[in-house]
C-alpha cells in the first residue's frame, strides 16, 4: 500500500504539475504517519505529528498506517507545509495542505538543484552560485533576475522546474500583511523575509486563475494587497494572465500546455498597474449578452422590456449613437421624452443634432417636447433655466461618456460646480427615481464602460432595478498604425514634414493656452508661418466661443466647417462624442499635455474613424494628483479624512456645516476611486495611452520613425520655445493694456458665454486687478500670476501677516460652498483648504526660515529633520504634497517647502577646512517679487474686513 501511494504522490507532483524529477527529489520528502515495531506493535516515531508540531499519545491518535505525507523542505531543510495523502480514517478529505504549527504566514524558498541554478545563471549571463553559497544568497544578489511568486509549494516548484526562480506563498491572501506580530494595525508591508529578495526586481505575481466569480474576486483582492507591499519594498509587480480554461494554476498551463507556453505565460506577465486598470475596466462576470461585431443595432441588445437600467459597452466607432438614436425615435413614437446628460457642451451639442432634439440654452417650441441635452452644471434649481426633477417622470435618461461625466460630477473644479456640487448630486439622483418610478430607462453608454459607474447609479437610485447588461468585444480587423514620438519637437519637425509633403492631418492638442508650446494657437501660428500655402484653424473654448472666428459655435454644423477647414487643430472639447468620417484626413496627431485623462485621449485619438496612422506625444507622467498622490484607496481616504478632521477643529464656528456623503457611501467610494485610477495614471502616462491602444487593436509601425536630423529637431524646439514666448507676451501686453471693468461689468464678461478676444483680456484684467488689488497691473504680474503666483503668495501671506484672517477667510468659503446645499459639503470640496497645509508648516516650524539674515548647513538641520520633519512625513505628503525619500537631505527638503511660497535657497558660502568644507545657505531674498507691497494691501482689505474671494475662482472650461 506504502509503494502505491508513493507511486501517486510522485504521478501527481512529476506529471500533474510538471515538476523535474530532480527538483522532486531535491524538496518532496515522503514520510508516514507513524512507524510501528513490526513484532511488539509498538509505535517507534510520529513523524506527521512531530513535525507539525501535534502530540501524539496511543490513547488519543489511532494508527494510521496508510496515512503519508510530502513534506515541502526548504532550502535550510525546515519543513514549511505538508500534503497528507492515503486513507485517513477520521472523516477528512485526503490531499489536506497543513503547516506546522506556530510557524505563522512563511514564504517558501525552495532548493534549487545545481543543474537549473546553473541553467538560471546562464540565462542571464552570470556566474552560477559558488560551492560556499546558496542559490536564495546567489539570488540576492542578481536583481536583474525576475521572480515568480505563486500560491502552492507545488506550483512554485513547477516554475523552478522551468529554469525560473519562484517563491510560493501559502495562499492568495498571504504575503501582504497589515498588523505586525503583536496584532497592532499597520500601513500595508510585505513579509520581511521577502522585502529583500523583490527590492528592485520585477516580481511576477502568478496566482491562481479561478471561474468561480467568489474566488475570482479574492484572489484579485489578493494581488492587489500583494502588488501595493512589493511596490512599498522597492519592486516592479507584474501580473500573470492566461485563459483559465487552459489551467487553474501555473503547475496545470505547465503540464498541459507545455514547457514555452508556460514561459511565454510569465514572460508577458502585464505590470501591475496596466492589470489594475483591466481588471476595473472588464464587466464580462455581470453581462447579459455579449457581441462580436462592428456595428451595433438595436435589434442586437436583445433588451427585455422591463428592463430599465441599459448598460452598454462597446469599442469606439460602433455605432452606439444609433442604437442611442433608434431608442430615443421609439421613445418619441411613444409620446416619451428625452434627457441626455454629459460634461461638455460640445459633446452634447453634437449628440442633439443626430438625435433631433436642442441643447438647453438653444430650446425651441418645435422641439422641446422631445426632451433637450443639458450638462450637469445645470442640474440644479438655481440654475437658468431652474431644473425640475419632477418634469421628467418616466422620461428616458441618456448618459453618454458615463465614466468621464461622473469623474466630472465628482471631481470638477469650476468654481460653478463646487458651490451647487451637493444640490446637483441631489436633483441627479432624484431625476433617475423620477425616471423610473414612471416606467423610464437610463442608458449608460461608454467604450470604457466599468463596474463602478454601473454600481454608482445603482446605488444612487437606491431601489432595486432590472438591469440589462451588453458588452461588444468587437477589435477591429485591421490594425491601425501608432508611432510614438520621445519629444513634442520630434513629432513637429515630422508633422511640418508631412504637411510640407501634401499631408492633410487632424491635429489634436491637450491646451488650448498660450503657455503651452503645442496648444492650439501656438500650432497655429507655427504651422501657418511655415506653411505658407495652408490654413490650419484651431478649435477650442476660445475660439468656439468668438462670433467672429471661423470655428465659432462649430457643433452647429461639424460636417460642413470640417470639409471647408484645411488642417484642424483639436483641444479636448471635441475629444468624445464626435464621428469624422471624412476620408481626407490622411493622418491623426495628437500633442498630450498630460492635462487629460488617459481614457480621454484615446476617446481623441479615434475620433478619425478611418484607418489613417496615427501619431503620439505624451509625456512619461505628469503631476495631475489628486489628494495626496496615492494609488491605495485607504490611504487616499485616510488622508482627506485627516485634513477635514483638523479643519473642524481649527474652526469652530463651523457647527452648521457637515460633510455630504449622500445616503450611503457611494460618492466617496466613486471619488476614490477615479482619484486613485488617475494617481496610477500619473505615474506612467504614456504607457498607460499606449498600452490602451494597443489593446484595441493599434501596432507600432512595421519600421521605426526615420532617423531623426538632431539639427532639425533642435531648431523644431526653438521655435517652438519662440513662438510661446512671443504669444505669452502678446497676450499679457494686450491684458495689461485693457481697462478694468467696474463690478458689474466684470460679472457680465464672467456670464457671458461667448466672448471676443478684447472681453476675455478684459475679463482676464478685471480679476487680476482684484486679486492683487491694484489698477497697475504688468505684464510681470500676468506672467507670475500665470505661474502660480498668487498661490505662493497666498500660502506666505497667512502663515505670517494673514495669520489672524485665515480662519475668518475659510468660514465664508465654507458658508458659499454649503449656501446652496443646506451646509452640506462634499469632502473633496471641503479639504481644499489652506488649514491642513498651513498647520503643518507651522508643526515644523518653517515660519523661522522665513528669516533673510539666517544661514545654516545641511548638518545644522539634522536634528530638526529628523525629530521634526520626519515623524511628520505622512502628513507633509498629504497636506503639502510633498514626499519624504530615502535619499532626502534637510536642504533638499527645505528647498521643496519653500518653494511652495515662490522662494529659494542659495548658498552663501563655505566653511570648515578643506577636508572638511560644508556649504552654508540662507534665503535668496524675501522681497525680491514685490511681494510685500501686496502683503500691505491684503492687510489693509483683511483689517477693513472687505471680501474679494470670489475673484479667486476662475472658470476656464467649455462645459455650460
Amino acid at each position: 500500500m506504502f509503494k502505491a501511494y508513493l507511486s501517486e504522490i510522485r504521478q501527481e507532483f512529476l506529471e500533474g504539475s510538471a515538476i523535474a524529477l530532480d527538483v522532486f527529489d531535491t524538496a518532496i520528502e515522503i514520510i508516514p504517519d507513524i512507524l510501528i515495531d513490526d513484532v511488539t506493535r509498538e509505535v517507534l516515531e510520529t513523524p506527521i505529528a512531530d513535525l507539525l508540531g501535534y502530540r501524539y499519545t496511543r490513547f488519543t491518535d489511532q494508527a494510521k498506517p496508510n496515512l503519508l505525507a510530502a513534506v515541502f523542505r526548504q532550502e535550510t531543510g525546515e519543513a514549511w507545509q505538508l500534503k497528507i495523502f492515503g486513507d485517513a480514517q477520521d472523516g477528512k478529505k485526503s490531499g489536506q495542505y497543513l503547516a506546522p504549527k506556530g510557524i505563522g504566514d512563511k514564504a517558501y524558498f525552495s532548493p534549487v538543484p545545481d543543474r537549473i541554478a546553473r541553467a538560471i545563471a546562464q540565462s542571464h549571463n552570470l556566474t552560477p552560485p559558488g560551492k560556499d553559497e546558496t542559490f536564495w544568497e546567489w539570488f540576492l544578489d542578481h536583481p536583474e533576475i525576475p521572480l515568480a511568486l505563486t500560491e502552492g509549494g507545488k506550483k512554485a516548484l513547477s516554475v523552478v522546474s522551468l529554469n525560473q526562480p519562484a517563491i510560493s506563498l501559502y495562499g492568495c491572501q498571504c504575503g501582504a500583511k497589515n498588523k505586525d506580530e503583536n496584532g497592532i494595525d499597520k500601513p500595508l508591508f510585505l513579509l520581511p523575509e521577502l522585502q529583500l529578495y523583490v527590492k528592485g526586481r520585477r516580481v511576477n505575481i502568478a496566482f491562481d486563475r479561478d471561474l468561480k466569480p467568489s474566488t475570482i474576486k479574492k484572489v484579485e483582492s489578493g494581488i492587489y494587497k500583494l502588488a501595493i507591499a512589493i511596490k512599498k519594498a522597492g519592486g516592479h509587480p507584474h501580473v500573470a494572465v492566461w485563459d483559465p480554461k487552459n489551467g487553474k494554476g501555473i503547475d496545470d498551463i505547465h503540464a498541459r500546455k507545455g514547457q514555452d507556453f508556460a514561459l511565454a505565460v510569465l514572460d508577458n506577465a502585464i505590470p501591475f498597474d496596466t492589470w489594475e486598470g483591466k481588471n476595473k475596466r472588464d464587466i464580462s462576470d455581470i453581462t447579459d449578452v455579449t457581441l462580436n461585431q462592428q456595428f451595433l443595432t438595436l435589434q442586437d441588445l436583445k433588451i427585455p422590456d422591463n428592463a430599465q437600467l441599459i448598460c452598454i459597452k462597446s469599442g469606439k466607432g460602433t455605432g452606439k449613437t444609433e442604437v442611442l438614436k433608434a431608442i430615443a425615435d421609439q421613445a418619441s413614437k411613444e409620446g416619451i421624452a428625452v434627457l441626455p446628460i454629459g460634461h461638455r457642451v460640445k459633446l452634447l451639442s453634437e449628440l442633439c443634432q443626430r438625435l433631433g432634439i436642442d441643447y438647453r440654452t438653444d430650446k425651441s417650441d418645435t422641439k422641446s417636447y422631445l426632451g433637450y441635452a443639458l450638462c450637469f452644471n445645470s442640474l440644479h434649481s438655481q440654475a437658468n433655466p431652474p431644473f425640475k426633477s419632477e418634469n421628467w417622470h418616466g422620461a428616458y435618461i441618456f448618459l453618454d461618456e458615463i465614466e468621464q461625466s461622473l469623474n466630472y460630477l465628482l471631481n470638477s473644479d469650476l468654481d460653478g460646480m463646487r458651490r451647487h456640487r451637493v444640490s446637483i448630486i441631489e436633483s441627479f439622483r432624484d431625476l433617475l427615481r423620477e425616471a423610473i418610478a414612471g416606467g423610464g430607462k437610463i442608458i449608460l453608454c461608454d467604450a470604457y464602460l466599468t463596474k463602478r459607474s454601473i454600481t454608482f447609479i445603482q446605488k444612487l437610485l437606491g431601489i432595486p432595478v432590472e438591469s440589462w447588461i451588453v458588452q461588444n468585444t468587437y477589435i477591429r480587423e485591421t490594425p491601425r498604425s501608432l508611432a510614438v514620438y520621445e519629444s513634442k519637437a520630434k513629432m513637429l519637425a515630422a508633422l511640418l514634414d508631412h504637411i510640407h509633403k501634401g499631408g492633410r492631418p487632424y491635429i489634436i492638442t491637450g491646451s488650448q493656452t498660450a503657455a503651452s508650446k503645442t496648444s492650439s494657437k501656438n500650432l497655429q501660428t507655427i504651422i501657418s508661418q511655415h506653411c505658407l500655402d495652408r490654413k490650419p484653424v484651431a478649435i477650442d473654448s476660445e475660439t468656439t466661443a468668438e462670433p467672429n472666428h471661423k470655428a465659432y459655435r462649430i457643433e452647429d454644423n461639424l460636417k460642413e466647417l470640417f470639409q471647408e477647414i484645411d488642417i484642424p487643430i483639436v483641444s479636448p472639447i471635441l475629444e468624445t462624442g464626435i464621428s469624422i468620417d471624412r476620408s481626407d484626413f490622411d493622418s491623426v496627431w495628437c500633442f498630450s499635455s498630460g492635462s487629460q485623462s488617459v481614457d480621454g485621449v484615446c476617446q481623441a485619438i479615434d475620433r478619425v474613424r478611418s484607418d489613417v496612422p496615427r501619431h503620439l506625444f505624451a509625456p512619461k507622467t505628469h503631476a495631475n494628483f489628486t489628494g495626496n498622490g496615492s494609488s491605495n484607496a485607504r490611504d487616499l481616504l485616510r488622508g482627506e479624512k485627516r485634513k477635514a478632521t483638523v479643519i473642524f477643529k481649527e474652526l469652530s464656528d463651523l457647527d452648521h456645516i457637515s460633510l455630504f456623503e449622500g445616503e450611503n457611501a457611494i460618492l466617496i467610494a466613486t471619488w476614490v476611486d477615479y482619484a486613485i485610477t488617475c494617481n496610477s495614471e500619473a505615474w506612467r502616462y504614456r504607457d498607460a495611452i499606449v498600452e490602451r491602444l494597443l489593446g484595441e487593436g493599434y501596432q507600432f509601425p512595421a519600421s521605426d520613425n526615420p532617423d531623426d536630423d538632431p539639427t532639425i529637431t533642435d531648431e523644431v524646439s526653438l521655435m517652438m520655445t519662440l513662438t510661446r514666448e512671443e504669444a505669452l507676451e502678446t497676450e499679457r501686453e494686450m491684458i495689461a493694456a485693457a481697462p478694468n471693468p467696474s463690478d458689474d461689468e466684470l460679472e457680465k464678461l464672467s456670464n457671458l458665454s461667448d466672448r471676443t478676444a478684447d472681453q476675455r483680456y478684459q475679463l482676464r484684467k478685471g480679476q487680476l486687478c482684484r486679486r492683487y488689488l491694484t489698477e497697475n497691473i504688468t505684464t510681470t504680474h500676468i506672467k507670475r500670476d500665470s505661474e502660480g503666483w498668487f498661490s505662493e503668495l497666498s500660502l506666505h501671506y497667512y502663515l505670517t501677516v494673514g495669520k489672524p484672517f485665515i480662519k475668518h477667510k475659510e468660514q465664508k468659503r465654507m458658508e458659499k460652498l454649503g449656501k446652496n446645499s443646506d451646509g452640506r459639503v462634499f469632502l473633496p470640496d471641503f479639504t481644499k483648504s489652506l488649514i491642513p497645509a498651513l498647520l503643518v508648516l507651522e508643526i515644523i516650524r518653517i515660519p523661522e526660515f522665513l528669516d533673510a539674515d539666517r544661514t545654516f548647513a545641511n548638518e545644522d538641520l539634522q536634528e530638526w529633520y529628523e525629530t521634526l520633519v520626519i515623524p511628520y512625513k505622512k502628513d507633509i505628503r498629504t497636506c503639502l504634497g510633498i514626499s519624504i525619500g530615502e535619499k532626502d537631505t534637510p536642504i533638499r527638503f527645505l528647498q521643496r517647502v519653500l518653494g511652495k511660497f515662490g522662494l529659494k535657497l542659495s548658498c552663501c558660502g563655505r566653511l570648515g577646512s578643506r577636508l572638511d568644507r560644508r556649504r552654508v545657505y540662507s534665503l535668496a531674498g524675501l522681497n525680491l517679487d514685490g511681494r510685500n507691497e501686496i502683503f500691505s494691501r491684503w492687510l489693509e482689505r483683511d483689517n477693513k474686513g472687505v471680501s474679494t474671494e470670489s475673484i479667486n475662482y476662475v472658470d476656464t472650461s467649455a462645459a455650460a
